[in-house]
């Protein structure tokens, strides 16, 4: 009698198949899902929108020594990418206001007469009344005192200003953002109080 040739079967069980085979369906529909989500976030740039990203914070210090007890001016600068406004100092809640606080043990802890660039007031369409704000550029100036038994030398005095921005156009406020700035004094003794 004829007997037919066995061939071997062309389908593979999923235990037969190499790894990777099994395993690539996998890993690109993973990266499909992950993109998908990290689309849906992006900002209109292709990143996703970070205060630190859109507000640039440049502080300067006094160009000549300070002595002890005395006080300097702090410049504080801030460059906004348009479209975005950041609140001024007079914004009122539930907005957050723009402030500044020193954390240094040697400076007082707040600026003393916070002066800033004359905002514009606005209705704003995303907290729906009249608020003050900077867009394109804001500066920030102060007397900074530093303590009469401040160590002499050169020293790195730290602080943080806090904000908040929006974009009326895309009817968006990102959260409150607190960002850290330093600037270098070179602090000197005090003159002995009959010397002056």
């Amino acid at each position: 009698m004829y007997q037919r040739e066995q061939r071997p079967s062309l389908t593979r069980t999923a235990t037969s198949m190499p790894i990777y085979a099994r395993v690539l369906p996998v890993l690109v529909f993973l990266l499909l899902v992950g993109s998908s989500v990290a689309h849906a976030q992006e900002g209109p740039f292709g990143a996703m929108d970070r205060s630190e990203d859109l507000v640039t914070w440049t502080a300067v210090g006094p160009a000549v020594p300070v002595q002890a007890g005395e006080a300097y001016t702090v410049a504080l600068h801030a460059r906004i990418d348009a479209p975005w406004k950041l609140y001024a100092t007079t914004a009122p809640a539930p907005v957050i206001a723009l402030s500044v606080q020193v954390g240094d043990p040697e400076m007082a802890a707040e600026p003393d007469q916070l002066i800033e660039t004359t905002p514009q007031v606005a209705f704003d369409r995303v907290f729906e009344q009249e608020i003050a704000y900077h867009t394109g550029r804001v500066l920030l100036t102060w007397r900074q005192a530093v303590s009469g038994d401040a160590e002499t030398g050169r020293r790195t005095h730290l602080g943080r200003v806090r904000y908040q921005i929006c974009n009326d156009e895309r009817g968006l406020c990102l959260p409150p953002t607190n960002q850290a700035f330093s600037v270098v004094v070179e602090v000197v003794p005090a003159e002995p109080e009959g010397s002056r």
